[in-house]
């Protein structure tokens, strides 16, 4: 299985241009192709809808053309102008725009940039957030600082789903030649009596068991290093980011539903939403594929080799 192409959402902002930096990096190394894309107003409609008579020189196309020209100015000079190049604006929300896209290119990947939101603006909820409601290609959130990935998080837990997240993030990790670490995080139980303590013991104990006989058993310690904390997932994965000092973290998203995503979240969600360091998600769907494992890197298929 090659590498398929990225997808790049921009709306002209810092992040996104970050985004495509980004974006750029991951498809030179992967030998895929890039795709920037942008939503644009319906200027059609808008015009029409319009009581007033346009000026002249405002028709959809010189307001498309104004604003593709915006777009690849903030780009120049970061990144290549032959990515540029590849800019599709198009008419809609973002995140339909980029969903629709995305699937007509048989992308493999999503990247955007990851923006504060304040006021008002949070009603409406993150562009990264309705994609991972509504998507099953896997999203990149990319933020600040320098586009180097040397150590790579992976956040597992029990699962079905882990297993594959996993054998993507090796493959991330192969990508880049990173340093791996695999990370399990074992919650705890809310406060029981003192006479429950037995069966917090044997929740801990089962738990134990579950992880060295099923998802670590599958891991190599040439692989990935292999680590187990106790606390809560939102706080002990941005801890285990800023102590082992990694570059990305991978998150498996298993897709709750709707009403529990809209009520109080999922742990993906808030950290995509609170990224301490360039986040990808892989949805569940993603996961069940057999060939995750069996993946030959650009230049080791030239070399005619293949990844173990």
């Amino acid at each position: 299985m090659m590498w398929k192409p990225v997808v790049v959402g921009l709306d002209g902002s810092a992040e996104s241009v970050r985004a495509a930096v980004i974006g750029g990096l991951i498809a030179r190394r992967s030998g895929a192709r890039c795709t920037l894309i942008a939503a644009i107003p319906d200027y059609g409609g808008m015009l029409a809808a319009s009581k007033a008579d346009p000026e002249p020189h405002e028709t959809p196309g010189s307001l498309t053309a104004r604003d593709r020209s915006l777009l690849a100015g903030s780009l120049r000079g970061f990144v290549a102008d032959s990515l540029i190049d590849t800019l599709e604006l198009r008419p809609g929300r973002p995140a339909d725009v980029l969903r629709a896209r995305a699937e007509a290119l048989d992308a493999g990947l999503i990247v955007l940039g990851c923006r504060r939101r304040k006021g008002f603006d949070r009603l409406r909820g993150p562009l990264a957030s309705h994609l991972l409601r509504t998507s099953p290609i896997p999203l990149l959130v990319a933020n600040g600082g320098a586009p180097v990935i040397q150590r790579i998080l992976v956040a597992l837990d029990l699962s079905n789903a882990s297993e594959q997240t996993y054998l993507m993030a090796r493959r991330w990790s192969r990508l880049f030649g990173a340093r791996l670490r695999a990370l399990h995080v074992v919650e705890p139980l809310p406060p029981l009596p003192a006479r429950s303590m037995q069966a917090a013991e044997a929740y801990y104990a089962a738990e134990a068991e579950l992880l060295q006989d099923g998802l670590w058993a599958g891991i190599s310690d040439r692989e990935a290093e292999r680590v187990v904390r106790r606390g809560y997932a939102e706080t002990i994965i941005p801890a285990e980011v800023t102590a082992w000092g990694a570059d990305m973290l991978i998150l498996g998203s298993h897709g709750g539903g709707w009403a529990e995503r809209l009520l109080v979240g999922s742990t993906t969600e808030y950290l995509v939403q609170h990224p301490a360091i360039m986040t990808l998600v892989i949805p569940a769907a993603l996961a069940r594929d057999p060939d995750l494992g069996q993946v030959a890197q650009p230049w080791e298929e030239r070399e005619g080799a293949t990844a173990r």
